[in-house]
């Protein structure tokens, strides 16, 4: 009989795992990685649209603040072809007495474009709308008033799974916020 040790290993014996032991773990943990995948391209998906709620959110605050600041009119355009929205300035009216835009080109006013998966989905005006023409075409926007009001706005974005988020502009003190899901059904 071969003598053992006190833990009960043999002498000479070497510690470890066998490669039998090893392949069953590697075996678990692919079988876990592959189970919990979808999990994880789901959550990164949503985690983009919700991303790019926030960005909307934040440069219609920043277009607001502008609009009081500058005392000028600000807008929030949406290009749908691109994915992108961006700043634009007034600059003066033509005349025709409309108002004039260029792009914001500063670092906080350049354009965005939206995660790969996230589109616009549509932009739809609930008040009274100011439609602006840039270069002959009707522009998507939301509009920012120097006395803080704002055109009365939802901007919807989807993704890939056709998951919505909205953006909600108030027209009268021209701040914006994101919709639940019951109150983007109810609209």
């Amino acid at each position: 009989m071969t003598p053992t040790l006190p833990t009960g290993a043999r002498r000479g014996a070497k510690g470890g795992l066998t490669l039998v032991e090893l392949l069953v773990a590697l075996a678990l943990i692919a079988l876990l990685t592959a189970a919990m995948m979808p999990a994880f391209v789901n959550l990164y998906a949503s985690a983009r649209l919700r991303t790019a709620v926030r960005g909307v959110v934040a440069l219609c605050h920043y277009a607001r603040d502008r609009a009081v600041t500058d005392n000028i009119t600000v807008r929030v355009n949406f290009d749908r072809e691109e994915n992108k929205y961006y700043l634009s300035l007034q600059t003066a009216l033509s005349e025709t007495g409309e108002l004039e835009f260029v792009e914001d080109t500063t670092h906080l006013g350049r354009p965005r474009y939206l995660p790969e998966g996230v589109t616009i989905e549509r932009v739809e005006y609930l008040g009274e709308t100011t439609t602006f023409h840039t270069a002959g075409e009707e522009v998507e926007a939301i509009t920012f008033f120097p006395d803080g009001r704002a055109e009365e706005v939802v901007v919807v974005l989807t993704d890939t799974r056709e998951r919505q988020q909205a953006v909600m502009v108030d027209d009268v003190i021209g701040r914006c916020r994101i919709l639940t899901p019951e109150e983007l059904d109810a609209l």
